[in-house]
């Protein structure tokens, strides 16, 4: 991963999902720390970290919300959630939340993303 991303200067973000199937086992060297140290040896500044995201912000959540305008994270209205979605599709999100529960008609459109 760290080869593709210096050999691609600007791209946009890869999303890493890890499932641990069994959790950690810090006992037989798997646990966060380790987790950390291998993925920061590997990825170095590449690796973008929660504390960045947060920087600013009193916490993790709210700053993963910070997207102005502030709207309702569960509950936006109907023109409100096609706005965050058209603003987000317009910067390449490949996904907008899936909290809209009360807003089926919104979570199933699809619009070109940039």
């Amino acid at each position: 991963m760290r080869l593709w991303h210096d050999a691609h200067p600007g791209h946009r973000p890869v999303i890493l999902k890890l499932e641990l199937k069994d959790g950690f086992a810090a006992d037989l060297g798997r646990g966060p720390a380790d987790l950390d140290a291998l993925l920061a040896g590997k990825l170095g500044d590449a690796l973008y970290r929660p504390g960045r995201l947060a920087a600013g912000h009193p916490d993790l959540d709210t700053a993963a919300r910070a997207v102005a305008p502030a709207i309702d994270s569960t509950r936006p209205t109907q023109a409100q959630a096609r706005d965050r979605l058209a603003l987000l599709a317009g910067h390449h999100a490949s996904v907008v939340s899936a909290d809209w529960y009360p807003l089926p008609q919104v979570l199933a459109t699809v619009v070109p993303r940039g």
